[in-house]
């Protein structure tokens, strides 16, 4: 009787650790694409334009069927975009994610041409800065963004949008 009992134990508690290790996975890794254009700047001279980015704001991102549970950023970039005419001038001095800053350096830049946007890219710094603030994203549900510099332009509106490259880690 012991020994069927043994049998019967150890039997059930197998076959109870045999489901339990087929538990269907459902975690998933989703690239995307995240631009986030902040308020225009309109006027000439030193500026700071700021944001909130959310959460819900990353697109290819089902959020109403899945949950974010990290967030990789690939590439980060600046864009500079508007009515930009040739010899404007731009220099953007920082950025700002939740109260910590990262000096930009070499983000000055000469218009050669009319019409034309204006990318910064392959700042290591800048890079890493942007992964550290996707993953606070990512942890507070939203992070506040201001970007500080100074321009010249000869008429319009001049907008900047932080552009990046992700890997969504998604559960559904």
């Amino acid at each position: 009787m012991k020994r069927s009992f043994f049998i019967y134990t150890l039997l059930v508690l197998i076959i109870g650790l045999g489901f339990t290790s087929c538990e269907k996975n459902n975690d998933y890794w989703a690239s995307s694409t995240f631009d986030y254009e902040l308020p225009a700047i309109t006027r000439n001279g030193n500026f700071t334009t700021s944001g909130t980015i959310r959460i819900g704001d990353i697109r290819n991102i089902n959020q109403s069927q899945s949950s974010i549970i990290d967030i990789e950023t690939k590439n980060a970039w600046l864009l500079l975009d508007g009515d930009i005419t040739r010899n404007d001038d731009f220099i953007i001095y920082d950025i700002t994610v939740n109260g910590i800053t990262l000096i930009l350096t070499n983000y000055r830049y000469n218009a050669t041409a009319t019409g034309q946007s204006i990318t910064f890219q392959n700042d290591p710094a800048y890079i890493d800065f942007m992964y550290r603030a996707m993953k606070l994203l990512n942890e507070r549900g939203q992070i506040n963004v201001s970007v500080s510099g100074w321009s010249r332009m000869s008429q319009g509106s001049l907008y900047i949008t932080l552009c990046h490259n992700l890997d969504v880690l998604v559960r559904e």
